[in-house]
């Protein structure tokens, strides 16, 4: 993928889409580039969360572990942002992230990222929007999962 594909990528991300072509340009061209195949882990739970993905194409899975085993939570596509919650708040990865089909991904540091929150308040504000909705689409996924029928 062409520097110009990443950054018109990148203007499709929600978080990124209200910066202009010369910000993302900066952001695109400082990100990592890696690319997973099916299967491939991303990242994985209780890991040290030093980086946040883009995907640029392909689909992942979020995984939790739980008492009854993995439990899948969400799924990722093209434009998503996954890691962006360990990053943000210096603890352990909540999940782990899966490839579903061949991944390809910018990596964002944490030096990347936390310097386009500081710099870009409209980053943070679109971050914030993304956490309150994933953190609405968990809560609703583990509530569907609770009122399931126990096998008794």
């Amino acid at each position: 993928m062409s520097l110009q594909e990443e950054v018109e990528a990148l203007s499709k991300v929600p978080i990124f889409e209200r910066l202009d072509m010369a910000k993302l340009k900066v952001l695109a061209f400082t990100a990592d580039r890696a690319t997973y195949a099916p299967q491939d882990l991303l990242c994985k739970e209780g890991e040290r969360g030093d980086r946040a993905f883009v995907l640029m194409s392909g689909e992942a899975k979020i995984w939790v572990e739980t008492n009854s085993g993995p439990l899948h939570v969400a799924d990722l596509k093209r434009h998503d942002v996954v890691g962006e919650i360990a990053l943000l708040a210096g603890l352990p990865r909540s999940a782990t992230v899966i490839a579903e089909s061949q991944v390809e991904a910018l990596i964002l540091n944490e030096d990347v990222f936390m310097h386009m929150i500081h710099e870009f308040p409209s980053v943070g504000l679109e971050l914030m929007r993304s956490l309150a909705e994933k953190l609405h689409n968990t809560t609703s996924r583990l509530q569907d999962v609770a009122n399931l029928p126990s096998d008794e």
